[in-house]
């Protein structure tokens, strides 16, 4: 594959937070059915299929998987204060790295245990602890659909587009929100992304890298701040 074609990694790392970024002041600062609203919280939507995509990338090419779990898991930790600062309405929930953490465990459960019974347990128990993060079941969806099919471009668009379908399906369910379920199927215009993907991973440092782990708990710490005082 030319390597200079299509989208590297760090690109990707790029989409994923404006995503998040935006999905992040949708929540606080819009009225859902809002024009304003609307926009942002489709563009939002990309987010859970990107991270998940970039945690099989890094599952499958990381030197150190043990570091990798270390740094999502302090991450986790460090950045929950903020979050539920951020989340006052609901101060118990889990941050969204917490919920890359669990989506990462998914992969390396799945990728060892072979036999089916156990997996379908294990990943089980799993899940219950996924709903207490954001991406609650689809986000590890999207990350097993991902890394199962990771070779498979076709099967994994379609898993994509059966995780996002699912996501909306049960969010009109749940709330009865026709516009919030569409916008949350409109993280089917994530595969497009995933597929320019060029295996790549960018020109990106180390330091770049730990500035990476650190928008995180820095933009909700701003968006508190803002939100708050401003």
């Amino acid at each position: 594959m030319n390597t200079q074609e299509g989208i590297s990694r760090l690109q990707i790392k790029i989409m994923a937070y404006v995503s998040m970024l935006l999905e992040l002041i949708a929540w606080k600062f819009c009225d859902v059915t809002s024009v304003a609203g609307i926009v942002l919280h489709t563009i939002g939507a990309l987010a859970a299929p990107l991270y998940c995509f970039l945690i099989v990338e890094g599952y499958l090419h990381t030197k150190k998987l043990s570091l990798y779990f270390l740094r999502l898991g302090v991450l986790a930790v460090l950045s929950q204060i903020l979050y539920s600062l951020c989340h006052s309405e609901n101060p118990f929930a889990l941050n969204g790295v917490y919920a890359c953490f669990i989506c990462l465990l998914s992969v390396f459960l799945f990728d060892k245990i072979k036999n089916l019974p156990g997996r379908i347990v294990v990943l089980s128990i799993i899940l219950v602890f996924a709903a207490l993060g954001e991406m609650p079941i689809y986000g590890m969806l999207y990350a097993l659909f991902m890394f199962r099919y990771h070779e498979e471009k076709g099967k994994r668009s379609i898993g994509m587009v059966v995780t996002a379908v699912f996501t909306g399906a049960l969010l009109f369910l749940l709330n009865g929100g026709v516009m919030q379920a569409l916008m949350q199927i409109a993280a089917i215009l994530s595969i497009p992304i995933v597929l320019q993907y060029n295996e790549n991973k960018g020109e990106i440092s180390q330091k770049l890298q730990w500035c990476f782990y650190a928008l995180y708990p820095l933009t909700l710490g701003v968006v508190f701040i803002i939100d708050r005082f401003v």
